[in-house]
């Protein structure tokens, strides 16, 4: 074969082969590119969803975050809740404490007022008289047997007040008689205190020398009776009928 000949031989054969080639190059472009486009979109879809997801943690963590702070705001409601109910049940026993104190005041209010009402309803109840020596101011021994007798029961009352006058005979001078009859009345008063712890404040206490004599100065047998000291129990209205009954039971017994 000549030359000329191969050399066209060899290039028709290069033409075939590159046409061929040329052919197949498209082919698979053709077929490869919805292929690269469907990639690309699952590849932007899958892009898309983990934006969504990381958007969609992002959220579920701020829900949890508001989750944790509304239990915390819950939380701190429930313990002001409490607090607050267990300062309105102090508040409620400091109400039903001052209504008590309040009941209680004005049922002694209440009492007080009948004491005042009945200050001026004291009523003699009872009365002794004690004899002393001529010249003398010591209690005897029948003297004090007479004031312990007066005094027996006095703890078991209430309001009530004793009187002591002090007397003596018109023998002497006006001014000494006044003084012995004061010493008089200091004895009395003296031994109700001491020995039977009646409240100084219960009794009232004068010496009167010779004035109102109960029997006749000119016989022995007379002044030896207006040598004395007279002992008067007054009680009270105030406490009832059972202070009254107590104070008529004494003065019958009189």
């Amino acid at each position: 074969m000549s030359t000329p000949r191969m050399t066209v031989m060899l290039g028709a054969a290069a033409l075939t082969l590159l046409s061929a080639g040329c052919a197949t190059k498209g082919y698979v472009n053709k077929t490869l590119d919805p292929v690269d486009q469907r990639v690309g979109k699952v590849e932007q879809a899958s892009s898309e969803n983990r934006s969504s997801i990381e958007q969609l943690e992002k959220g579920v963590a701020r829900v949890d975050e508001r989750a944790m702070a509304a239990d915390g705001k819950a939380e701190d409601a429930s313990r002001q809740a409490q607090e607050a109910g267990r300062q309105a049940q102090d508040a409620g026993q400091r109400a039903d404490g001052a209504r008590q104190i309040a009941d209680n005041n004005q049922s002694q209010v209440q009492g007080l007022s009948t004491k005042i009402d009945n200050l001026d309803n004291y009523r003699l109840v009872a009365t002794k008289s004690v004899q002393f020596a001529f010249n003398r101011h010591e209690l005897t021994d029948e003297a004090k047997a007479t004031l312990d007798e007066a005094t027996s029961g006095l703890q078991d009352r209430t309001n009530y007040v004793i009187e002591i006058r002090g007397f003596t005979d018109s023998v002497g001078n006006g001014n000494y008689n006044l003084q012995l009859s004061q010493k008089r009345a200091d004895a009395v008063l003296r031994y109700l205190t001491v020995e039977h712890s009646v409240p100084l404040y219960r009794v009232h206490m004068i010496g009167v020398g010779d004035v109102e004599p109960v029997a006749d100065n000119k016989t022995k047998e007379g002044r030896e009776q207006n040598r004395r000291v007279e002992l008067r129990l007054f009680a009270a209205a105030v406490d009832g009928a059972s202070n009254l009954q107590a104070a008529r039971t004494t003065q019958e017994e009189e």
